[in-house]
Order: C-alpha cells, then structure tokens, then sequence
C-alpha cells in the first residue's frame, strides 16, 4: 500500500513536470520564431525613412513597389537567409512571387486578421520541401528543410492603413540548432527536477507511512491489550462468582463430611454382607475431601485473620509431596519434586501457591498412565520463581489450547473445567502468571511464574527432597 501510494506519487509529478516542461518548451518556441518576426518589421519600418524612401520618392499605395523597394535596399540584399518572397494584396489575394518560379500559396483566416491589425506573423516548419520553394530542378523533389515563414504588414507609417502583405520564406537552420538546444536544456531540467523532488517527496512519504505503520502496530498493540484485559475482567468476574459460592459450598459440606468421614470409620470393621462397597477407598476419598475443605478454610481464615509467617521453597515441595503422595500411589504414578530455590515466600502467596501447584499435579496425575511420573520443579532464575509441573500423559487437544484457562473447558469425563480458570486467576491475584509450556504426545509442561522482588526474602540453605 505504502509502496503502491509512493509510486502514484511519483507519476502524478512526473506529469506535472511534463506538463510544465511542454508549456515552457511551446512559450520559449513562440519568443524564438516571433523574435525574427519582430526584427524583420523593424528593419522594413526603418527603410521606409531612410535610403528607400530617399530613392523611391513619393510612396505610393502599390503593394508591389512597396515590396521591390524593401527587396531593392542594401539590408535585404544582405540576408542571405531568404529563399524566397511572396506578396498579397490588401485583401489577402496572392499577387506575385519571388523568385518567379516559387509556387503561389494562399494565407489562412487566423494569419490574415493580424497582419491586418498591423502586427507580424510568424511560423516555424521543420521540414519544408525544396520542391516548394521552386529549387526541385536543383536540389531534388525529396529534400526538405527547415524554414521560418513570416509574414510582414506593408504599410506606411504615417497612415498606417494595410497595403498588402509580404511573405519571406527564411532558412531556419540555426532556428532548428536553437529549438533542439533548447529541448536538451528542458530534458536535463526536467530529469534533475524529477530526481531531487522524487527523491524528496519518497523520503518524505517513506518516513511518513513508517510512522504510520508504527501508529499502526502501536494501536493494534494496545487494542490486543485492552482486548485481553476485557477477557481478563470476564474471567476475573467469573471466578469472582465461582468463588462465593465455593465459600458457601465449603461452609455447607464441612460438618455433612466430618459426619460421613466417621460414619465409614465407625463402620469399616463391619461384615460387608456381599456387599460390593470399597470401604478403605470411600474412607480414602472421604478423607480427600475433608482435608481439601479443611485446606481451603484455613487459607480463607489466614486471609482474614492477618496470621503471617514465611515458608521455603523447599517446604513447599515437601508439603505438595506428602499432601499427594496417597493420591500418587493409588493411581500408580510416581511423584517427583525438586527444588533449587533458596527463596521464601510469606503465607499469603504460599498458600495460594500450593492451591495451584496441588490442582496442577492432580491433573498432571490423573492424565499419566500407571508406571509413568510426575514431575514438581521449583527454581529461581533473576527475581522469579518457576513451578514447573510435568507429566507423561497423551498430551491436550489442540482446540483447547486457546481456551485452557477459560472456565468450562475440560477434557476429563464428569470434569467441570473449573479448576485451571480459578488457578489461573489465583495466580493474577498474586501477580503471578500460570501458562501451558509445552503440550505434544510426550505430555505437558505447565509453568507458575511467581515474582519474588518484593514479596519474598531469602532463605538461608536450600533443601532437596
């Protein structure tokens, strides 16, 4: 578009210099030939008052003497650049030719109005042909060449009243020499202006349109911001929802699940009677459950209690190994995690750390196959600290990709889609930022990025588990 813009540009001033060179071009033309035009009825004014009215006493009203005694004078005898003359009448009418044997012509309308206003005509043709000038016999039919054609108000200078006209036929040789000097000189001029104004206006519209194009790509920047920062309000209300209702459900389903909790325990020594129930898996989930609760109600009173206290990085991943470990050797899995990182966090981001990091590694458990592992990795690299979450699952679809953290969207039979839109915007709660790394056949990478400039210290020793 830019290029396309730049080059009409171009053309549109190439034209205008073609149109400017061509009317300079037809204007000098015009001063050239007229300029003869203009010297010839001097010279036929300034004979009348000297040798040829002295010698041809009184002037009479016969266009032809008036005309023989221009030719008769010693000036005229001395232009050797008339090939030929022809006189008309007052009224236009072709009278004789000099030399006789030069055909006769006719004046056009135009021609015949301004000599009759006593002003002098002149015209020049580039290849006129010697057989016009009635030299055919000595030069050849098929010769031309170049001749100023003007065309002289006889008339005295006292009256000023139209006698006749005079057509001298001049050579113009160096009138022709003169026109194609004067062409080079416009070529040049015109190929100079076209460089240095082309030249300018391309830089100027080049660093235009590059300042557009950043305007551009600065506003579809900023467009593409505030159009994420409109989904992450969305999800921000979403989640905002979800969350009261979780803090009611939580308050709800405490006391029913320490009731069941010891009803199965009460119950578990008892004879199933052919009964197919799994009481030490119902005990197991039960347990689950209660211990989630329980989790989520203490980091809710933390929150409005103001209790604070620090945790490592290293106790973060003790706490996640021992808090999954059931779950890990239920489903066959093997649980790792590993950390580098000699950081503290205080409560607040700890808890919601491990809220996160707890949902990733059961995803990542669930989505592995029995004998494969799952991997926990905390390290700190400049002012952030990772949590990378790794598993050796089928990978996730790509259609859901895009999607992952908006809320319902699952891949898991019953799953409600709910748990990495919350993470997610838990971890925005902290100024974190929670993304999918890598997703193939081999499994996936998710990776919690928690700054840690401002809200952590450091810890004296780092501790491997």
């Amino acid at each position: 578009m830019a290029a396309g813009a730049i080059v009409l540009t171009l053309a549109i001033l190439l034209g205008v210099i073609l149109l400017g060179r061509h009317q300079l071009r037809s204007l000098v033309r015009n001063q050239i030939v007229g300029r003869d035009a203009e010297v010839l009825q001097k010279l036929w004014m300034q004979e009348q008052t000297s040798e040829w009215s002295a010698s041809f006493e009184p002037i009479t009203d016969d266009p032809a003497d008036h005309l023989m005694s221009l030719l008769d004078t010693n000036r005229f005898r001395q232009l050797p650049s008339v090939k030929g003359t022809r006189l008309f009448d007052k009224s236009g009418n072709f009278i004789i030719p000099f030399p006789e044997d030069l055909p006769d012509a006719r004046l056009s309308e135009g021609d015949f109005r301004r000599v009759q206003n006593l002003n002098p005509v002149a015209h020049f043709q580039p290849h006129f042909a010697i057989k016009d000038l009635g030299m055919s016999h000595d030069q050849g039919s098929h010769k031309s060449l170049p001749i100023l054609e003007i065309l002289l108000p006889l008339h005295t200078r006292e009256t000023n009243q139209l006698l006749g006209v005079a057509q001298f036929l001049l050579d113009g040789t160096s009138i022709s020499r003169e026109f194609d000097d004067l062409d080079r000189s416009l070529n040049r001029q015109a190929i100079a202006a076209f460089l240095i104004t082309g030249s300018a206006v391309t830089i100027v519209l080049g660093l235009a349109f590059l300042a557009l194009h950043r305007s551009n790509q600065l506003l579809a920047h900023r467009s593409q911001s505030l159009l994420q920062a409109n989904r992450e309000l969305a999800l921000a209300a979403k989640t905002s929802a979800l969350g009261s209702v979780t803090a009611h459900l939580l308050h709800g389903l405490k006391n029913p699940l320490s009731g069941l909790q010891s009803f199965m325990t009460e119950h578990d020594s008892e004879p199933a009677a052919g009964s197919q129930v799994d009481w030490a898996g119902a005990i197991a989930t039960t347990r689950r459950m209660h211990d989630l609760v329980n989790e989520t109600v203490r980091v809710l009173r933390e929150h409005e209690g103001g209790i604070e206290y620090e945790l490592s990085a290293d106790e973060l991943a003790q706490l996640v190994q021992s808090r999954l470990e059931v779950a890990s050797k239920q489903s066959g899995v093997i649980l790792v995690s590993r950390s580098t990182a000699n950081v503290s966090l205080n409560n607040r981001e700890a808890n919601i750390v491990l809220l996160i990091i707890e949902n990733l590694l059961n995803n990542a458990i669930q989505a592995t196959p029995r004998g494969k592992s799952v991997t926990l990795r905390i390290q700190l690299t400049d002012s952030t600290l990772f949590f990378e979450v790794e598993d050796q699952g089928a990978g996730l679809p790509d259609h859901l990709k895009s999607v992952l953290f908006q809320p319902c969207q699952s891949t898991k039979e019953g799953g409600s889609g709910i748990g990495l839109a919350i993470s997610k915007q838990l971890a925005a709660s902290i100024g974190a930022e929670l993304s999918l790394k890598r997703s193939c056949s081999h499994g996936c990478l998710f990776v919690l990025a928690v700054p840690v400039a401002e809200l952590a210290s450091h810890h004296p020793e780092p501790q491997h588990s």
